[in-house]
């Protein structure tokens, strides 16, 4: 049933020290491999757990994460760029609130007007999201919102116009 390992059987693939809750992590490395735990009670649920192997901590070589490390850099490149496009966006809109559409253009942004955003609503190209949700309930008309992390590594932030 966890969100996270259910769609892989549950299968956790290789986890270290430090990367799961406690609770979890001192069961799981007691285990011998193929050893089964009792239930295991942490704060996301009940689990029994099964280490299959174990490996010895060791630094990998350059050349066995060079492809992982590309890739890497190539996301934060992505997202360093993504957030700065936002960023400047956004700070233009709070200088000229009633030219956010074409700021959006400019900027390569999508751009949604929503006549009403009652809180919990389905907005358009964001979807339902709390994190806007609060974000608007906490501006004032004529404010511009902080820009608030959706899913997929998409990035939003609305104005508050009420007209």
């Amino acid at each position: 049933e966890d969100t996270g390992s259910g769609a892989k059987g549950g299968d956790l693939d290789w986890i270290t020290r430090g990367q799961t809750v406690k609770n979890f992590e001192d069961a799981a490395f007691s285990l011998k491999p193929n050893e089964l735990s009792g239930v295991v009670t942490t704060e996301y649920g009940y689990h029994i757990l099964q280490v299959t192997a174990k490996e010895q901590a060791r630094v990998k070589p350059f050349e066995e994460v060079r492809a992982e490390l590309v890739k890497d850099a190539g996301q934060q490149a992505v997202l360093n760029k993504m957030q700065e496009s936002i960023e400047k966006a956004r700070a233009a809109i709070v200088k000229e609130p009633g030219r956010a559409e074409a700021i959006a253009a400019e900027n390569n942004l999508q751009f949604a007007r929503v006549a009403e955003a009652a809180p919990g609503a389905v907005l358009p190209l964001v979807g339902a999201s709390p994190e806007l949700d609060a974000a608007l309930n906490a501006a004032k008309k004529g404010e511009v919102t902080q820009i608030v992390q959706l899913p997929a590594n998409r990035l939003a932030f609305a104005v508050y116009t009420n007209d």
